[in-house]
């Protein structure tokens, strides 16, 4: 979790920039000279602290949720195991749990990265530390202002996770010869790990992104009292390629932030099994993998 967001937080930066700025000045590599002139190197991760605190249990949240979801369905379902469905609607479920999370801070995040905005065109900056400015949205609005964008993240993130753990178990399934996705069973391959994340990141992003965009301009913006007022305002700045912002930016860096993802969450289920089998049982395993990533 917390390699997936270092890794990503300079893509996420331009995302949040691209969706902020109007569509003729909104090219990656425009923003990204604009924020190296402005602040340097670092400004690419501006922002990135609040997720980097909770990237580590966040994503044990994330995997966590999933695997309790996968084993409730699993019970009811009629579908042969390993079914895609399945693995969409567990997904689908993950968002519940995590929106709790991601809301409040996303919300510091997309302040700090706004406030970068102000920066690179010449003001002074509203916040010195992503501390000072969670204690001024609290000083502000209290609790309503972490919660704000709770509805928006929550509608991003129900076909997002679904679409992340589809791809992921169907493009795995069809790089190697079958068998447990995510469970700790199955082959470590990676090459096969790597290609299905970042398939899965990339899909991610192509689902979500316009209610993403819907959701940086809600919560960075308080002018916007409704969703629909944040659409609106998108719309009248850049059309409807307004909720496509930073499409690119995100698909294509979602290829390796996920890929890095799912590779080291296989492993790290694969060592757990490994570790909870008997050890003859361990050993067998271990000479039919080659040992690999053990």
């Amino acid at each position: 979790g917390a390699c997936l967001c270092v890794v990503g937080a300079p893509f996420d930066v331009v995302k949040v920039r691209q969706q902020q700025t109007r569509s003729d000045g909104a090219s990656p590599s425009r923003i990204v000279r604009s924020i190296l002139r402005a602040e340097g190197v670092v400004g690419l991760w501006r922002g990135v602290g609040p997720p980097l605190m909770v990237a580590v249990p966040q994503f044990a949240l994330v995997f966590g949720s999933h695997e309790a979801a996968r084993a409730l369905i699993s019970r009811h379902s009629t579908r042969p195991p390993g079914d895609g469905r399945d693995a969409a609607l567990a997904g689908a479920l993950v968002a519940v749990p995590t929106t709790f999370v991601y809301t409040p801070v996303d919300r510091v995040k997309l302040a700090m990265q706004s406030d970068g905005r102000r920066v690179a065109s010449g003001l002074p900056p509203l916040y010195s530390s992503a501390s000072q400015c969670a204690r001024q949205l609290w000083r502000s609005g209290g609790a309503a202002s972490f919660s704000r964008g709770f509805f928006a993240t929550l509608a991003r993130d129900v076909p997002g996770w679904a679409s992340y753990f589809y791809v992921y178990s169907a493009a795995k399934r069809w790089l190697t010869s079958g068998g447990g996705v995510l469970d700790g069973t199955a082959e470590l391959s990676p090459v096969a790990s790597l290609a299905a994340g970042g398939l899965a990141g990339a899909a991610t992003w192509a689902t979500c992104l316009p209610l993403d965009a819907v959701k940086t301009h809600y919560q960075s913006d308080v002018a916007h009292r409704t969703y629909r007022g944040a659409c609106r305002a998108i719309f009248r700045a850049s059309g409807v390629g307004g909720f496509f912002a930073g499409f690119w930016t995100m698909v294509l860096g979602g290829v390796p932030r996920d890929a890095a993802c799912f590779a080291g969450t296989e492993a790290a289920q694969r060592a757990l099994a490994l570790r909870r089998m008997p050890q003859a049982a361990s050993a067998t395993l271990r000479t039919s993998f080659g040992g690999r990533w053990i």
